[in-house]
């Protein structure tokens, strides 16, 4: 959704007389709106935007140690329509930050993968521009190019169904995240991104990024990627198609590096790497209303003779119920399931530091996220990790995720 949706149309006192009437519960934002600040930046194409999630996991049995976490993440930044401030017709600017902060659950107590952390957001501690880009649409928006400081998981989404899941293995890219070092979350990196709309019914993207986007380390403020390790070029086409009313969303999409830098401890590697990955997300059912959906949503990805990356072949499965009672249809109550399959050559290299790990890994999750005012969600979830990749038991972890549009 571009930025310039975010405000209806309308003349400021109409917008101004609905301020009136709107409640603070019922606005889009914790501080309103500063004092028609807000809608006066708007008004020259300029949308200031702050995030904060704010978690606690606990591994309540199994894993490498049960005890809890509190976990930390604010995004904060600005869009700018460079039209009404610049007449440069079609363009949009966006400033971004990422912060983390607090501990990290999966690594301190689960040992879960790094490409299946309880929480999709968990890292080092940081603050770090993620975003500096630049955006041009044309075509009636049917073609739009960016290019800058990016990351692969912004610019490739997964569903509305999957981003449901707080585990990050249900995450845009579960092999990417843990195969090679381009620029995924937390560490953003250069790249140019193509994507073009030639109807409702197809969306083609087509990324070229940095295969090096440098390590996720507190002295990293974004800019630590190198343009000389080589490049990684990502693509995908999905089309959307509506059968007995029904919508669903059919993805097909493949990635190359020719510098996948293996992050084992103790061992560097650099090599080719491929893979290539599929997603459906489909309703299932819609009430006659409109208020309430079942979706079922799948995932399925593989890196074929690729035996030094992380994760060799995962697949994911869930549903997700839009709208589950009366009154609630903003709520979402979702279950999923997912499972890693590692990469030989990774094993081999981390026992060989004498580390125990798993050959194969599954992930179930079950959650709720209740939207209590437009501005506040509030998702306790429940997770149970089979085999994990660095524990010798099962592990039981609850966690409750409080987000607040500020």
């Amino acid at each position: 959704m571009s930025a310039s949706s975010l405000l209806a149309a309308g003349d400021a006192r109409a917008q101004a007389e609905q301020r009136e009437r709107q409640s603070w519960f019922e606005g889009p934002h914790l501080t309103e709106d500063w004092g028609g600040l807000r809608p006066a930046l708007a008004a020259r194409g300029i949308y200031p935007y702050a995030r904060y999630l704010a978690g606690v996991w606990s591994d309540v049995d199994g894993g490498l140690d049960t005890g809890a976490r509190y976990t930390g993440f604010a995004q904060f930044g600005v869009v700018a329509e460079l039209e009404p401030l610049l007449g440069w017709s079609g363009a949009t600017f966006h400033l971004g930050l990422n912060a983390f902060h607090g501990g990290q659950p999966s690594k301190a107590l689960v040992g879960t993968a790094p490409s299946a952390t309880v929480t999709s957001w968990e890292a080092k501690d940081h603050v770090r521009f993620f975003n500096i880009t630049l955006t041009q649409r044309a075509f009636d928006d049917t073609l739009e190019v960016k290019g800058g400081l990016m990351a692969i998981d912004d610019d490739f989404p997964t569903s509305r169904s999957i981003d449901v899941f707080a585990n990050g293995v249900f995450a845009a890219f579960t092999s990417g995240r843990g195969n090679s070092q381009p620029p995924f979350y937390p560490v953003p990196g250069p790249g140019l991104l193509v994507t073009a709309t030639p109807s409702e019914a197809w969306t083609l993207r087509l990324g070229v990024y940095t295969s090096d986007a440098g390590s996720d380390e507190w002295s990293n403020l974004g800019f630590d990627a190198s343009l000389h390790d080589g490049a990684m070029l990502i693509g995908e086409v999905a089309t959307h198609r509506t059968l007995l009313g029904l919508r669903g969303d059919y993805v097909v999409g493949a990635s190359f590096t020719d510098q996948a830098v293996q992050k084992v401890e103790g061992a560097r590697s650099e090599q080719d790497a491929w893979s290539v990955d599929w997603r459906v997300d489909q309703q299932l059912w819609v009430a006659e209303h409109g208020d309430s959906t079942v979706s079922a949503v799948a995932r399925f990805g593989i890196s074929p003779g690729q035996d030094a990356v992380l994760v060799e072949a995962y697949a994911v499965a869930g549903l997700a119920w839009f709208g589950p009672l009366p009154g609630r249809k903003d709520d979402v109550l979702a279950a999923g399931f997912a499972w890693s399959h590692f990469g030989s050559k990774y094993l081999k290299q981390r026992r060989a530091n004498g580390t125990r790990v798993t050959q194969r890994e599954w992930d179930i999750e079950l959650t709720y996220r209740v939207q209590v005012t437009p501005w506040l969600q509030v998702q306790p979830d429940l997770q149970v990790i089979l085999d994990p990749l660095e524990a010798r038991s099962n592990a039981v972890v609850l966690g409750l995720q409080v987000l607040l549009t500020l």
